[in-house]
């Protein structure tokens, strides 16, 4: 049950970004709004910069937290 929680909410969350935020050049907060004005002045995809720039984030997470808690990190 647990695991459907997780996959619908970031369903819904890919579906805001992809259909909101991206269209219209709204930026949110963190490394998403970063990857969305990055997307927006380069020619460089935004899902690609969006993955390049959380990957420094997902490694320092597994160093200092631990394997099981970057799976589930993944899993989201």
């Amino acid at each position: 049950m647990k695991n459907l929680v997780v996959i619908v909410g970031s369903l819904i969350v890919a579906f805001g970004f992809n259909f909101f935020l991206v269209p219209y050049g709204i930026l949110s907060s963190g490394i998403s709004g970063l990857a969305i004005l990055i997307g927006l002045v380069t020619p460089f995809d935004i899902g690609l910069m969006n993955l390049l720039l959380n990957l420094p984030l997902l490694i320092l997470g597994y160093i200092k937290l631990g394997r099981t808690i970057t799976i589930n990190t993944l899993f989201a």
